[in-house]
């Protein structure tokens, strides 16, 4: 009985909280965005008839077609408005330089010893570029196209897992939802953490799928355990899938217990692996590591400065620190005072700008990005960097497409929350993963980007939510 209420309890919490994230990103983007979305959500709506119409085999032979032409666009559109490598994108692109040269890293091993995630992003790219430079390619050019490699891998995982579970109909839906969400097309030139997590957050959904038809075999725990290693390596949120589907799986599958322990004993054996190769590896010497490690609190503490992102002069004090201790101490009192400095009010407050930091930017941070060292000023720039003559046009575009994200987000949360548990358990657990994902950064340093990762699921679920609304009936 408290394993059923914890289900539903799970539902309800993501319902409330998608529907508070709805309402804080209604009060964000501003009246004109607002409008638009409403606009495309009754064009939407009027072309229902069009989904509901379309055979199996349609759907299909749809898909194939699209994807091809979004791989090619999105292809050549990354190419268009490629950056020179920033902020730690460009700190990671040369760290997998110098590896691939050196075989270490000496210049920025520092940085490296603070981003443990980002030295594992490094060690991927390294045999990316060496693999390129055989072929003739750049090292720019071979990193973004293994990103677009990543990207259009999670659209065809997403198309698989979907197709299965909801069949080709649904599955195209959730794809035209990929296609025409902005941050896939922006993130094409930045091949970081956030895009290269990507297709582990379609894998473990496939997975999920794929052992929910009864493929129950120790080969399919053990991949689960090496997909979840690597999205936690990558960026601990796309991680968020893989906790999310094993306590599914405790909860309503009685059988699953070994499965769930297979699973945890490969990610287990993979975790020590790395910490044993980490510390004796002729990469990177990571004797000082305690030297420089930042904390878990230091990231908090950021956190709690509005509107929750990134703060270059917390870096800097907590680097003037000399340890890791003396870092905890410093971040845990600065927590202190920065929340008796809001009160209540303030400290709600604070929790809006953050949803809003987070929920309601439709470039997912990516025009931002953009605008830093262009390659080619250009014209598409113009429009989609923040730095750009045109971008007020295209943020307010995109800010209508989140709000019809969000929109979906909440509904789907809703409809599941009514169903309990003769609800669709596999989106049980993209609710709880993008609830935890979102509880998680509400916490935590946070930026719209963090979750380009888990985007394929985002808009997987919103598709599901806006047929909802439109009482489509899916295929049971």
């Amino acid at each position: 009985m408290a394993l059923r209420c914890l289900y539903k309890l799970a539902l309800w919490a993501a319902a409330v909280f998608f529907a508070v994230v709805l309402a804080v990103c209604l009060l964000s983007v501003g009246i004109w965005s607002a409008l638009l979305a409403a606009a495309a959500l009754a064009v939407l709506f009027a072309l229902r008839p069009l989904l509901a119409g379309l055979t199996e085999t349609g759907a299909r032979r749809a898909f194939w077609v699209l994807f091809a032409l979004f791989a090619l666009a999105a292809g050549a559109f990354a190419f268009a408005v490629r950056v020179e490598p920033a902020w730690d994108f460009g700190r990671v692109y040369h760290g997998a330089l110098e590896i691939t040269s050196s075989g270490a890293i000496r210049i920025d091993w520092q940085y490296f010893l603070e981003s443990n995630n980002n030295f594992f992003l490094a060690l991927v790219l390294a045999p990316v570029f060496i693999a390129g430079s055989i072929l003739g390619l750049s090292p720019l050019a071979s990193g973004i196209l293994f990103n677009l490699a990543a990207i259009d891998g999670s659209v065809l995982l997403l198309w698989a897992a979907a197709k299965r579970r909801w069949g080709a109909k649904w599955a195209l839906a959730a794809a035209l939802a990929c296609f025409a969400c902005a941050g896939l097309w922006l993130y094409g030139p930045i091949f970081y953490t956030d895009t290269l997590s990507m297709p582990f957050v379609s894998l473990g959904l496939y997975l999920a799928q794929r052992w929910s038809e009864g493929k129950r075999s120790p080969w399919l725990a053990a991949a689960m355990g090496l997909a979840a290693f690597l999205a936690f390596r990558l960026k601990p949120t796309a991680f968020f899938l893989y906790l999310a589907l094993a306590l599914l799986w405790l909860l309503r599958r009685g059988g699953a217990l070994k499965a769930v322990a297979a699973g945890l004993a490969v990610f287990a054996v993979c975790m020590a692996g790395w910490q044993v190769w980490l510390g004796h590896n002729p990469v990177l010497d990571t004797g000082a590591i305690e030297e420089y490690r930042l904390p878990p609190l230091h990231y908090v503490m950021m956190g709690l400065k509005n509107p929750g992102g990134y703060d270059e002069s917390d870096h800097l004090a907590s680097q003037a620190l000399p340890d890791a201790a003396a870092r905890t101490a410093h971040a845990r009192e600065e927590i202190l005072r920065r929340l008796a400095d809001y009160g209540p009010l303030g400290f709600l407050d604070h929790l809006r700008q953050k949803l809003a930091y987070t929920w309601a930017d439709g470039s997912w941070f990516g025009s931002h990005k953009l605008g830093i060292d262009p390659i080619d000023p250009g014209v598409l720039r113009q429009w989609v960097a923040d730095s750009g003559e045109h971008w007020p046009v295209f943020q307010c575009l995109v800010n209508a497409q989140q709000l019809l994200i969000c929109l979906g987000l909440a509904a789907c949360a809703v409809w599941q929350a009514r169903r309990g548990e003769q609800g669709d358990s596999l989106l049980w657990a993209a609710l709880v993963t993008l609830l935890g994902a979102g509880l998680f950064l509400l916490v935590w340093e946070t930026r719209s980007r963090y979750l380009v990762g888990l985007l394929p699921l985002i808009l997987t679920v919103s598709a599901r939510g806006l047929g909802a609304i439109f009482a489509l009936r899916p295929k049971k």
